[in-house]
């Protein structure tokens, strides 16, 4: 037999032939070069700042009455109608609508 022959069959049978050459993609390089890293430091911790307390003011809940006016509410209470306008924030100080609930600040000393 011929002798490349040989070699041919001899090497179609071991497999190590062929046009077929397996690929080797080299890894991507590093981002950052090995020992060159340092690291973040960390953030301090943020603190939530905490409200301060809605002061609070003594008084009570007067539900509006027929005939009932500003005027004749603070008359009873003590205090003025500037105080129960501004302790509702009445838009309309004229308009009470009967069974509504205002708030009757008790003290308007600061």
């Amino acid at each position: 037999m011929n002798r490349a022959f040989l070699v041919v069959l001899w090497v179609a049978i071991l497999g190590l032939g062929g046009c077929y050459k397996e690929s080797r993609v080299p890894p991507p390089p590093p981002t950052v070069p090995p020992g060159k890293w340092t690291p973040t430091p960390a953030l301090p911790p943020t603190e939530t700042p905490i409200p301060e307390p809605t002061p609070t003011v003594p008084g009570l809940i007067h539900v509006i009455q027929d005939g009932d006016t500003l005027w004749s509410i603070a008359q009873q209470f003590g205090i003025t109608v500037e105080a129960i306008v501004s302790a509702n924030n009445l838009d309309n100080p004229d308009e009470l609508p009967v069974g509504q609930e205002i708030f009757i600040p008790l003290d308007s000393s600061p």
